[in-house]
């Protein structure tokens, strides 16, 4: 009878148990895609060539078309990111439905690489986050108090 050749079996066998080097590696795991500083980077330039745009044409900014255009061009740059944060890249589709995008943005801006595994902000996405609420928070605020301001003198 023949042997069986065994050089396949040793290669890989199922039943052998992992390596504790395997579960506990201390090196960071790789993630494709870009990171937050550079997804930020784009979006400033991006925002700027289109305000500049909206002066060199005359445009007022809020303008749907210039808007349309930006998320458009930017969609590479949030499909690059997601695939960072570990989502599914067809999810920068909702980038072109405006209250929609904000998830997205939300993802780019302050999830780490790998967010989807751990579902947790570092310390930078977390202060990131605070920074823009409560400047938002500040933003709504001044406005109303403008507003009311107005009222009052007329």
């Amino acid at each position: 009878m023949k042997e069986p050749d065994t050089s396949t079996a040793e290669e890989f066998n199922p039943y052998t148990p992992p390596q504790v080097e395997d579960i506990y590696s201390t090196q960071p795991k790789k993630y494709p895609g870009i990171g937050r500083l550079a997804f930020l980077i784009v979006a400033i330039v991006l925002l700027t060539a289109q305000f500049q745009l909206c002066q060199k044409f005359g445009i007022v900014p809020p303008t749907f078309g210039f808007i349309g255009l930006a998320n458009i061009i930017i969609l590479p740059f949030v499909y690059l990111r997601l695939k960072n944060v570990g989502k599914n890249p067809w999810w920068m589709l909702m980038m072109l439905m405006f209250p929609l995008q904000l998830i997205p943005t939300y993802w780019c801006l302050f999830c780490p690489a790998g967010y989807t595994e751990s579902q947790k902000l570092d310390n930078y996405g977390c202060r990131a986050l605070l920074c823009i609420l409560l400047l938002s928070i500040l933003a709504i605020l001044t406005a109303l108090l403008l507003a009311t301001y107005n009222l009052s003198r007329n």
